[in-house]
């Protein structure tokens, strides 16, 4: 059977624990039904897609671009490869380190303000509190 060239590192799933549901609200652990609204911006999203896969490099996914990876999180999944994080903590500022794509995620621990509603960050606008209070990020 033909290998990558860097196998030594492939994690095949036989030291990671996978969890049933990532989903934590609703409790049931299922994706609510699409509002009509959602149902129509997928529906004309995928409308687009065929008629324009590749008209430019915007048509194409993050991940392909090598701009964000889904191991960055939220929320952080581990892949194929290159899992590791390196956590960097200081008073009010936590940063993850990914190892794929080098994405850093910058977690707030000191109660600052969100970002305005019309910032839109790709790993979203995270808070964390530590202590007694459970971690939001």
């Amino acid at each position: 059977m033909a290998r990558a060239y860097n196998d030594v590192w492939y994690d095949r799933g036989t030291k990671v624990m996978l969890r049933t549901s990532l989903i934590i609200d609703p409790e049931n652990g299922k994706v609510p039904a699409l509002t009509p609204a959602a149902q129509k911006r997928q529906t004309e999203r995928a409308a687009y897609r065929r008629a324009h896969p590749a008209d430019g490099p915007e048509d194409r996914s993050l991940a392909e671009r090598c701009l964000i990876w889904p191991t960055g999180g939220p929320p952080m999944m581990p892949s194929f490869y290159n899992n590791n994080y390196q956590i960097f903590q200081n008073q009010g500022l936590r940063r993850n380190l990914v190892e794929m794509i080098h994405d850093v995620r910058m977690i707030p621990t000191d109660n600052r303000a969100h970002l305005p509603k019309n910032v839109r960050l790709w790993m979203g606008d995270p808070a964390g509190h530590w202590g007694r209070r459970h971690t939001r990020c």
